[in-house]
């Protein structure tokens, strides 16, 4: 079910047996997700808030929580929140609502309700590739939780099924790849960690763009990793280009921003 559903926002398709108005639904679902997925804010929020909650169950679950991931990018956490509530309301839902649920948790600081969030997704009866990107997920939520061996342990748990989730749910598995990077840097598996970042670039940057959220992501992480490793001059360039790009499509007071810049300004001069 979760692999049809998927397959169907991806093409474009309709649901069978569906009203004829809920392809435009979908289209315009997909459509706002894509700008999501590409930092296009402001369209993703057009395109998402006004026929997120007529999908029928479990897809509207999955439109409001792409409309909370959207707030949390643009530092709303007020909306961010709201939507977040409004999603987990819709039902147990799918892969995908879960996935940016559990996020949304993270963006707001709250990485007890992600984890959680995470550990109820456990039940849904997912396959070997998703259940990898789930894990990675809650491997960096316990690791905020200051659970580093049980978020080690996670996340050796997910790292060999993680590849398994790309063709269906490319997004989902290239977020996890920078969660792995994190909590790997958390334990001081520094190499690791920077490969993990470089792979999640190589896979966003080609699909998405190079203002993705995800591909800004996974090189904010990639060049202060590589910075640590010793090149401080090549991490400083990545991390000053990352902020040039984040100053394009986040506002100016962006929790995003503000992250940037503080790693920017702890590398030695």
């Amino acid at each position: 079910m979760l692999h049809t559903v998927a397959a169907l926002l991806v093409l474009g398709g309709s649901l069978p047996g569906a009203p004829p108005d809920v392809p435009i639904q979908f289209r315009k679902y997909r459509d706002g997700v894509d700008a999501l997925h590409s930092g296009r804010f402001a369209e993703a929020l057009r395109d998402l808030l006004p026929g997120a909650t007529d999908l029928p169950f479990p897809y509207g679950g999955m439109a409001i929580a792409a409309l909370a991931e959207t707030y949390s990018e643009l530092g709303d956490l007020k909306n961010a929140e709201s939507m977040l509530k409004a999603s987990e309301r819709t039902g147990p839902g799918t892969l995908v609502a879960a996935v940016r649920q559990a996020r949304v948790y993270l963006g707001l600081n709250r990485p007890k309700q992600a984890a959680a969030r995470c550990q109820s997704a456990y039940t849904q009866g997912i396959r070997a590739g998703p259940l990898a990107i789930v894990r990675a997920l809650h491997a960096e939520a316990l690791m905020r939780l200051n659970r580093l061996p049980e978020a080690d342990a996670t996340l050796q748990q997910a790292r060999e099924s993680l590849p398994l989730g790309l063709e269906v749910y490319p997004w989902e598995t290239a977020w996890s790849l920078v969660s792995a990077a994190r909590v790997s840097a958390a334990l001081g598996r520094w190499e690791e960690a920077a490969s993990l970042a470089e792979q999640a670039y190589r896979l966003a940057e080609p699909r998405w763009g190079a203002q993705s959220p995800l591909t800004l992501a996974a090189l904010d992480e990639y060049g202060t990793l590589v910075a640590r490793l010793g090149d401080s001059a090549k991490g400083r360039a990545i991390l000053e280009r990352v902020l040039a790009l984040r100053r394009q499509i986040y506002p100016a007071a962006s929790p995003s921003i503000r992250s940037t810049q503080d790693r920017l300004d702890a590398l030695p001069k």
